[in-house]
C-alpha cells in the first residue's frame, strides 16, 4: 500500500488538520486546568495566611492527656476533672480568709444592687473610684449588657478581663451563670470576696488565667494607679507570670446553648478572639461586648498585640460569622471596612444577624 501523497499546494489532508486542532484544544484545556488549580491553591493558601490567627488551636483537650485539676467544693461533680492548666479559684470560705480582712467593699447603685470589693481610690482611680463615689461603672456598657441578658435569661456570661468582678457579680445578681477570666491575684482576691458576700459562689467560676490565642506563659504589667490597666506581654520571667487559656477551653465550663461574651483585656482583644472558633460553633453567642479604644489607640505601635492588619482580620472574621458592629454609647452601626481607620470609639458591641440592635441608634 502506498502512502497518500500531499494534495496540491502543499496542504495536508482534512483529517490531519482536524487532529491537530483537537490536540491544540486538549493542550489548551490541560494548561487551563493547571492554571485554575494553581489559582485555587494560591487562594486557599492566601486565605489560610490571612486568617491563621482566627483558626482555633486543637487544644480543647488537656495537652498532657491527663486531667489534673483538683476537686473544688463549689464546682459540680460534672466538673470534677478539668485541664491542668486551668487555675480555677476555690470560692468557698476558708480559714485563710482573714488575709482578706484589709479589703473594703461597697454596695452598688445598680438594679439589682450587689456588694463589690474595691481598692483605695488612689490605687485605682477609675473602677474603684467610680464605684465608691457613684455606685456604678461604665453605665453605657452596663445598660447594653443588661438588655442583652434580659433577652436571653438562660445565657451564661463569659467575662474576660473580669477585674474586681463588676460585670461578673452584676450578671450573677441577675441570675446568670458566669465564667470569669482574670489573671491578677489582687483582683481575684476581691472578686472572690465579692462572690462570697453576694452568695454567688454557686453561679460563678473564676479562672485565674490570662486569655490568648495559644497556651503558654505570659507576664503581667501592672499599672500603679489603674488596677484595670493590667497588660499581658510575652513571658519575661517575672513574678507576675500566669498561664493562658483560649476561649475554646471555656467549653469545659459551659453547659448551655447560649452565651454572651464581654471582653476587655487592654488592647489584647484580637489575640483573645483568635481562639474562639470551636466556642462560636458550639454555643450560640448573640452578642459580644468588646473594648475597642486600646486596640485602636496602639494599632500602629510596633510592639502592639493587635496591629492594624490583625484588627481587620478579626473584624472580617466576625463579619463572616454574621456579626454586625455597633458603638455602645449611641447604638450607631459601624462600617466594618473602616474598623481600623474610623472607629475612634471606646467600646463596640457585636450582634448576630439573627438579633435586633440592643439600643436604637441616635
Amino acid at each position: 500500500m502506498h502512502a497518500r501523497a500531499p494534495v496540491a499546494g502543499g496542504r495536508f489532508p482534512r483529517y490531519l488538520k482536524k487532529g491537530a486542532v483537537v490536540s491544540v484544544l486538549l493542550l489548551v484545556l490541560l494548561l487551563r486546568s493547571k492554571v485554575l488549580r494553581s489559582k485555587e491553591a494560591y487562594g486557599l493558601e492566601t486565605q489560610k495566611a490571612f486568617s491563621h490567627l482566627f483558626l482555633s488551636p486543637g487544644a480543647i483537650e488537656d495537652p498532657q492527656g491527663k486531667l489534673g485539676q483538683r476537686k473544688l467544693f463549689h464546682v459540680p461533680a460534672k466538673h470534677l476533672y478539668l485541664p491542668a492548666f486551668f487555675n480555677l479559684v476555690d470560692l468557698e470560705p476558708s480559714s485563710l480568709d482573714h488575709e482578706d480582712d484589709d479589703i473594703n467593699c461597697t454596695l452598688t447603685s445598680t438594679t439589682p444592687k450587689f456588694h463589690i470589693c474595691v481598692y483605695p481610690n488612689e490605687e485605682d482611680i477609675y473602677i474603684s473610684a467610680a464605684l465608691t463615689s457613684q455606685g456604678v461603672w461604665e453605665p453605657y456598657i452596663t445598660r447594653v449588657l443588661q438588655l442583652a441578658l434580659t433577652r436571653f435569661p438562660e445565657a451564661v456570661v463569659i467575662d474576660v478581663g473580669a477585674n474586681i468582678g463588676y460585670y461578673t457579680l452584676l450578671t450573677a445578681a441577675m441570675g446568670h451563670q458566669v465564667v470569669a477570666v482574670e489573671p491578677s491575684q489582687d483582683n481575684v482576691r476581691r472578686l472572690r470576696r465579692g462572690a462570697q458576700l453576694n452568695g454567688a459562689i454557686d453561679k460563678v467560676y473564676v479562672l485565674q488565667n490570662a486569655l490568648s490565642r495559644t497556651h503558654r506563659n505570659v507576664s503581667l504589667v501592672q499599672n500603679a494607679s489603674n488596677k484595670g490597666g493590667i497588660k499581658v506581654v510575652e513571658d519575661r520571667g517575672r513574678d507576675h507570670t500566669v498561664q493562658t487559656v483560649v476561649l475554646d477551653d471555656l467549653l469545659h465550663l459551659i453547659h448551655t446553648n447560649t452565651a454572651i461574651i464581654k471582653i476587655d483585656i487592654e488592647g489584647y482583644e484580637c489575640q483573645g478572639m483568635a481562639g474562639s472558633a470551636k466556642l462560636l460553633r458550639s454555643v450560640y453567642v448573640p452578642y459580644i461586648l468588646m473594648e475597642w479604644q486600646q486596640m485602636y489607640k496602639h494599632r500602629h505601635v510596633r510592639s502592639t498585640a493587635c496591629p492594624t492588619k490583625i484588627m481587620q482580620q478579626m473584624t472580617d472574621y466576625l463579619v463572616r460569622l454574621g456579626y454586625h458592629a455597633h458603638e455602645v454609647r449611641t447604638g450607631m452601626a459601624l462600617n466594618p471596612y473602616r474598623s481600623t481607620s474610623a472607629w475612634q470609639i471606646g467600646d463596640v458591641y457585636w450582634r448576630h444577624d439573627q438579633q435586633p440592635p440592643l439600643i436604637p441608634p441616635l
